[in-house]
This record gives C-alpha cells, structure tokens and sequence, in this order.
C-alpha cells in the first residue's frame, strides 16, 4: 500500500500485518451452478509504521516532487513515480535510494506534454500521454526509450484519464474520468471505459459499473462512436 503524507513530498510504503492477521481458510458453496467461495479467515491488517519514505519538503531535486500523477511499484521492489507536473519519471530501489530519472516536458519521442500514468509489464515501463496521445515505452532498468505507440484520444470525449492497464500489445484499457469530483457535487459526473488499440483508435468497452464507484460519481455509460449522447 502506499501512503502520501506532506502533501505530495512524501511516500510511505506500508508493510502488512503481522502473522495474526492471515487468512485461515475459505469454503465453498454451490448455488443455482454457480460456485461461491467464501473466505473465512481474518482479513488481513496493515501496519501502520512505513517501511520505506520517499521524498523532502527541500533538498535534493531527485527526492523533491511537484505533482505525482501516478506510482508503479515492481516486483523487485523498485519503485517509479511519475511527476505530473514536471513531466518526468522518478526511479527509486527497495530502501528508497534515488536510481535514475528520465522524460522531461517536449514533444519529442522521449518527452512529454502532458503524461498521466504510467504502465508496467515484466520488460517495460511505459508512460501515456494524453495531449500527445501515445504510449511511450521505457527499459525499466535505464530508463532507456524503447519505442513509442500512437493512441489516439480525443480528450473531450473521453474525458481526463484516471488509469490504463496494458491487455495485450498494442491494446489498452483506459478508464477515464468527466466532471468527476470527490465527493460527488454534480450528477453529470461519469466514469468511462475505454478499449484503446494502438495506431488504430478506441471505442467504449463497457455500459456497466462497480457499485463503490456509483457512489462517488454516476455510472459508466456507452458513447456512441460520434460523441452524441
């Protein structure tokens, strides 16, 4: 879990809980053909004490940040963070130590306008751009720009996006964001979601939403392909 704390100057990676705190065991039930699986054991607990804190209020620009858009955290314990504002990715190892750092605000392929999220498969770390509409891919061990894809996305449409996760190569789901506000202050509020295929376009993949999202901001609905409602 990741815990922001001095505004957006520090990141705290929690650890979980203690042995007590693990599941037991589940059961399972059949109804109408469907199997149900039902845990039974005691959900586990986080601890509050942060294993590892990442940034300073002032001091050196590499533990300093603007405006995080968004984290990856990979499985060896490297964590990459990406500065919205500055349009630049921040790479940390496991005990917070600084490793390197690339993009920068431009229009060419290694730079960014406007980057809002990054996303992370075993090779790659990529970062999307929504006013440049591509996918920018990264090594993620240099920092080194391994190609780009364009996505097309029209903003007005679509809305800001909220997060994109990688389905196969070259396609992406986007969910996105219009007029949304924590808590809810509008009903014209939606949550959207988008199937996105590189160098081709995207469409509305989904007229279906998860019940807690309901509750901050109004469900998501089908577009039509030419934007009328």
């Amino acid at each position: 879990m990741i815990r922001f704390t001095s505004g957006l100057a520090l990141i705290g990676l929690l650890g979980c809980g203690s042995e007590q705190s693990q599941p037991t065991g589940y059961v399972a039930a059949d109804s109408a053909g469907i199997r149900i699986i039902a845990d039974t054991g005691t959900p586990p607990q986080l601890d509050a004490t942060p294993i590892v804190s990442i940034g300073e209020l002032a001091g050196d620009e590499a533990y300093m940040f603007n405006e995080i858009g968004d984290i990856e955290i990979r499985d060896d314990g490297s964590v990459y963070v990406l500065d919205g504002a500055d349009n630049m990715v921040k790479v940390y190892d496991s005990s917070g130590q600084h490793r390197f750092s690339f993009g920068h605000k431009g229009e060419g392929p290694e730079e960014f306008l406007d980057a809002s999220n990054l996303i992370s498969w075993p090779d790659t770390i990529a970062v999307f751009d929504w006013r440049l509409q591509k996918i920018a891919k990264f090594d993620p061990n240099a920092g080194a720009l391994l190609g780009t894809e364009r996505v097309p996305y029209p903003l007005p449409l679509a809305g800001f996006p909220n997060s994109v996760e990688r389905l196969s190569p070259g396609q992406y789901l986007i969910v996105s964001t219009t007029g949304c506000r924590l808590p809810r202050t509008t009903s014209t509020s939606r949550w959207r979601v988008f199937l996105a295929q590189a160098e081709v376009g995207m469409a509305p993949c989904s007229s279906s939403c998860e019940r807690q999202r309901r509750r901050s901001c109004s469900s998501i609905h089908r577009t039509p392909a030419d934007g009328r409602r």
